[in-house]
């Protein structure tokens, strides 16, 4: 950890990965929270796994036309991954709002297919290893300028959504028939807030992985609503936990060692993100045990 900090300040690469951190934050604990409420976490499973399609096609064009990566420098597999979780968003809706198939046959489904496509691809492709495991599990070390203007203009498209429709997203998670009442189209609003997912899910995928990401979007949210009932401390506190977990688990694993457990970022940012659950968990059932010695009433 002090290694990471001595050079911090003197690395643009990681005072790239610093930049990046702040910004999947905000997604986290926006978006993060909208989830856990909706309690949709399967449906960010599903979104997640399905990226590996998009990275591993566009790795496998790139593959077989060298010639497309300097003519298209936009063409990046994260894009690809982008492009595809817009695609699986866009299908979530139309399959289970407009053709009322069964929400866990969708997911499931989109799940396993994304993977299995995406392996694929990569697989087509020669010396794929590598770089199958920078996707599966984050390269957050390696955050280029394109990417973090990348994550910059996704994460302010989040939050300008979530500014304008937040009420609806509310209405959304905990009774979505206030939206057909107030003469709006729930599957407009489904539509974006899984648009949304998508997005989030990209910018946290390039900390974590497509594997992690699912667990660093909700498991933060989950930690802050044991402390808070209140939406906005919800989000505000999954966001500076999220950041934390990054900022110490990229700190941790900078100076380890070959061989070592704690090597990987993105799985000690997903582990530590545990760690805090588990701590919330504890103070929240020391707090209760203390209300109920004193005789105060207990929120639950």
């Amino acid at each position: 950890m002090g290694e990471f900090l001595l050079e911090l300040p003197h690395s643009p690469l990681l005072l790239r990965s610093l930049a990046a951190m702040v910004l999947a934050a905000i997604c986290c604990g926006v978006v993060g929270c909208y989830v856990v409420l909706k309690r949709d976490s399967y449906a960010v499973g599903a979104v997640s796994h399905s990226l590996l399609g998009g990275v591993g096609a566009v790795l496998y064009l790139q593959g077989l036309f060298p010639a497309l990566e300097s003519r298209l420098p936009w063409l990046t597999p994260w894009g690809g991954g982008l492009a595809a979780g817009v695609a699986v968003a866009i299908l979530i809706t139309l399959l289970t709002t407009r053709w009322h198939f069964r929400l866990d046959t969708v997911l499931s489904a989109l799940w396993a297919l994304g993977m299995a496509m995406g392996v694929s691809f990569v697989n087509a492709r020669p010396g794929y290893g590598t770089e199958l495991t920078s996707y599966l599990f984050g390269s957050i070390l390696i955050i280029s300028p394109q990417d973090l203007w990348t994550i910059g203009l996704l994460d302010g498209l989040v939050l300008l959504l979530a500014l304008f429709w937040h009420s609806r997203f509310v209405a959304l998670a905990f009774h979505d028939e206030l939206l057909t009442l107030r003469g709006l189209s729930r599957g407009r609003v489904q539509l974006a807030f899984q648009l949304m997912v998508a997005v989030t899910v990209t910018v946290l995928s390039q900390l974590v992985g497509v594997v992690l990401c699912m667990a660093l979007l909700v498991l933060p949210v989950a930690a802050a609503s044991l402390l808070s009932r209140r939406i906005p401390v919800i989000m505000a506190v999954a966001g500076v936990l999220c950041f934390l977990c990054s900022f110490l688990g990229v700190g941790i694993s900078y100076g380890a060692g070959s061989g070592s457990l704690l090597r990987s970022p993105g799985a000690v940012i997903v582990e530590l993100a545990g760690l805090s659950y588990l701590v919330a968990w504890l103070f929240s059932r020391l707090r209760a045990a203390l209300r109920e010695r004193r005789g105060e009433p207990t929120v639950k």
